[in-house]
């Protein structure tokens, strides 16, 4: 029997529980779901809360102090997105994948929502953008969350080249 991916069982959780995942919300933080996906990290790692030195609230894998908890964290949810199946990537997508939308974002999704908290935590650290998208090619072996993370980019680029137009 195949141990359940946590990522996967997260997305299902927030989408049950409605959890607000944007993640510039002012209002929330989206921190029902940051302190969901931290707190279920550390115990797949077997690391007690009390030994991360984190206060309750502020779990964000960007706020990650230690460097040496913080690579752990990183290699832990980056494998656990590495060994989704790809049954698993389009039930979290849905039937109309976030990345396809015309003209916005899209709605916001368990996954983007991943993805964007492993590219904040390390443009915090890293302080460029190029060494980040270089840390994905590197890290992600996944063909699905590749792909994924590439449509991401080419929005993005998309949408600071017209920004560059001001």
């Amino acid at each position: 029997m195949q141990k359940s991916n946590y990522i996967f069982e997260l997305a299902q959780i927030a989408q049950q529980q409605r959890y607000c995942i944007q993640t510039v919300c002012s209002t929330c933080g989206s921190s029902e779901a940051r302190n969901d996906l931290f707190m279920k990290t550390i115990e797949s790692l077997g690391i007690d809360f009390k030994d991360t030195n984190m206060e309750r609230g502020w779990l964000c894998i960007g706020n990650i102090y230690d460097e040496k908890l913080f690579k752990k964290v990183l290699e832990r949810i980056i494998k656990e997105l590495n060994d989704l199946s790809d049954q698993e990537i389009d039930t979290i997508l849905g039937p109309v994948p976030f990345y396809t939308w015309k003209g916005s974002a899209g709605p916001d999704n368990y996954l983007k929502f991943v993805i964007l908290q492993i590219y904040d935590s390390l443009l915090h650290r890293l302080q460029q953008r190029p060494k980040v998208m270089s840390f994905f090619k590197d890290s992600i072996t996944n063909e699905k969350i590749n792909y994924i993370i590439y449509k991401m980019d080419k929005r993005y680029r998309g949408a600071s080249n017209y920004l560059d137009t001001f």
